[in-house]
């Protein structure tokens, strides 16, 4: 069987939950690529551009230490304690922003909450990420220059591209909510090789003609590390981004990775998923007791790319990136369960809320045309003459996190 990657000419329009988890679904996300698999059981399935230094070990002593401390998971009674309807609105969260997972986009709905609320937010001293490749520590936030608002003692939110290190978070956004997103690791590693240019590499390695996700899957661990901008993206990069660290080969990885997912499952409030990115919103929505119109979105990227990659290839790809493959499963359930635990009303609020999105984007994108200037990407133009709305759904995250950094700065 082969699979066939194509660009995706709109954002974010995925079948209903009774549709699409027993027999189709179309995997696509804010990157705009989409796989097309046949038989695929969506809810089961099987500073800039830092460098990181060479880790020796599968895994950190923070990580160390909390592995020491595993216990069971969490519930389906805790979900549905989650939904309680006297809820108050959620204004500290920390968002762990994974890379090519429509991160971006949530991290827009995240700023656009928090500015129009007067939060105070974590930012990078310059442009928009605070770190590719470290986990966040209080070193990395100048404070001085750019304080919480209002004289306040702790800041409100963080979204910006960081590592994952709870310990150092909490000491900035004490009793904060803790939200990020994952993608499926064949998607999110082809979008990654398409935006990062691995292909360029890697064809100067093995030679222009060949299938270039094809030739690196052949040798990835030969060529992971060889001129490949942000290369630890290219094995478990989700992972990488909270903190795990692993090693191709390691006998014992599998069950280090089950004991760090029982970490996370206990550590994050929420995890969304990419495939399913209208319905994780309406359950952040209930969730963090925000309203529909918080979380509308215009999708801030749609992949350019076009690839085409064989069953056999697929499977490199899960076998060389299989803990974000049991990172992603496990977090597909629990996003499940908490549409069951959701209601009867699930349905009608999510064609309530993918109407509002049909809405927005009539009135503020100019369908005769798409931004292509970053040739990875398409980006959505706004309007001729454009009400301050439309204007304010346009801004991405590096627009946000520069009128973030004025607000703040002393």
């Amino acid at each position: 069987m082969t699979i066939r990657i194509t660009p995706y000419d709109d954002s974010f329009s995925y079948k209903s939950a009774n549709t699409s988890r027993d027999q189709f679904i179309d995997l696509c996300d804010g990157d705009g690529e989409r796989i097309d698999i046949t038989s695929y059981n969506g809810r089961d399935t099987t500073g800039m551009h830092d460098e990181p230094r060479n880790e020796a070990k599968t895994y950190n002593k923070s990580t160390d230490q909390r592995l020491r401390n595993t216990t069971e998971v969490s519930s389906t009674e805790t979900i549905l304690n989650n939904f309680d309807t006297n809820c108050n609105e959620v204004t500290r969260v920390v968002f762990i922003k994974t890379h090519k997972t429509a991160s971006s986009t949530l991290a827009s709905i995240t700023q656009r909450f928090g500015y129009t609320r007067n939060l105070s937010f974590v930012v990078p001293s310059r442009y928009q990420i605070i770190s590719n490749a470290y986990g966040f520590k209080r070193s990395m936030l100048n404070s001085t220059k750019y304080p919480p608002l209002n004289g306040g003692k702790h800041y409100d939110i963080l979204t910006n591209h960081v590592g994952y290190d709870r310990h150092e978070m909490e000491a900035v956004i004490p009793n904060a909510t803790y939200i990020t997103i994952l993608r499926h690791p064949v998607q999110q590693l082809v979008s990654a090789f398409s935006y990062f240019a691995w292909g360029k590499a890697i064809g100067r390695y093995r030679g222009r003609n060949t299938n270039l996700i094809t030739a690196f899957m052949e040798i990835p661990e030969l060529v992971q590390r060889r001129q490949l901008k942000l290369w630890w993206q290219s094995h478990n990069g989700q992972l990488y981004d909270f903190g795990f660290r692993t090693q191709y080969g390691n006998n014992e990885m599998d069950d280090l990775v089950h004991k760090y997912i029982e970490i996370l499952d206990k550590e994050m409030d929420l995890v969304l998923i990419t495939e399913y990115f209208d319905e994780s919103l309406l359950i952040m929505k209930k969730q963090l007791c925000w309203s529909m119109d918080d979380i509308l979105y215009i999708s801030k990227g749609l992949g350019a790319s076009h690839h085409i990659i064989t069953q056999q290839t697929r499977d490199k790809i899960l076998n060389w990136n299989r803990g974000d493959l049991l990172f992603y499963q496990h977090f597909n359930r629990t996003l499940w369960e908490k549409i069951i635990a959701y209601g009867p009303t699930f349905e009608k609020d999510l064609q309530e809320f993918r109407d509002k999105l049909e809405e927005l984007r009539k009135l503020c994108v100019d369908p005769s045309t798409m931004d292509t200037e970053d040739s990875r990407e398409k980006k959505y133009i706004l309007k001729s003459n454009p009400s301050n709305r439309c204007s304010f759904f346009f801004f991405d995250d590096m627009s946000f996190t520069d009128l973030i950094r004025n607000k703040q700065m002393k």
